[in-house]
């Protein structure tokens, strides 16, 4: 953890405290501050939260798809519709919660392991692929995380997966060849001869 004056508006309570902080996760690098507030109590409660919430977008558990059993925490923030939900699982727990986080991480684990698809991910997890999505489309932070790993697994399978050309049906024919150049015979290198002399 490193605190600093934060720059900015403010006025004359301004850069008299190192009240902004930073927070660095050692492991992987990940770093998240705060520096809105004047209290670095505060400021290091928010620089929390949110480097909590990058390592449940970027860090990546390995998930075993054949054996799966979703984990407590993505239990308890799936809907009430769930076939695998129990009712040892409590309320549904929402983005505002501060254990929402930990679902999101074993969601987006889930998702990473069945390649970016929401309909395979929906059927481990007893759900409708409309009902999951209206899970993602839930939280800003979990929705944007999802299209990422969508995004990234679809250049991954478009460059290594799909043959270099065209599709079938925008095919483009071969370009026509060029013009056969006229042999150059002795009358034509003498004729331009004469024409390089006369502009010379």
């Amino acid at each position: 953890m490193g605190t600093f004056k934060a720059s900015g508006p403010g006025g004359q309570h301004r850069n008299k405290r190192e009240s902004a902080v930073r927070l660095k996760h050692l492991p992987t690098g990940i770093i998240a501050q705060a520096v809105e507030d004047r209290s670095q109590h505060m400021n290091r409660a928010s620089a929390l939260k949110r480097l909590r919430t990058l390592l449940a977008i970027k860090v990546r558990n390995s998930v075993d798809v054949d054996a799966y059993t979703p984990p407590l925490e993505l239990l308890q923030i799936l809907p009430l519709k769930s076939t695998i939900r129990g009712s040892d699982c409590g309320p549904q727990i929402g983005p505002k919660n501060p254990k929402f986080i930990l679902g999101m991480q074993a969601l987006l684990d889930l998702i990473f392991a069945v390649e970016g698809s929401i309909s395979e991910a929906a059927k481990l997890l007893g759900l409708s692929t409309g009902a999951l999505s209206r899970l993602v489309l839930s939280d800003d932070s979990l929705r944007m995380a999802v299209n990422d790993l969508r995004n990234l697994k679809y250049i991954q399978i478009s460059r290594y997966n799909r043959p270099p050309c065209h599709p079938p049906t925008c095919t483009l024919p071969p370009p026509p060849p060029p013009p056969p150049s006229p042999p150059l015979s002795v009358t034509r290198l003498s004729i331009l001869f004469e024409e390089w002399n006369e502009q010379s």
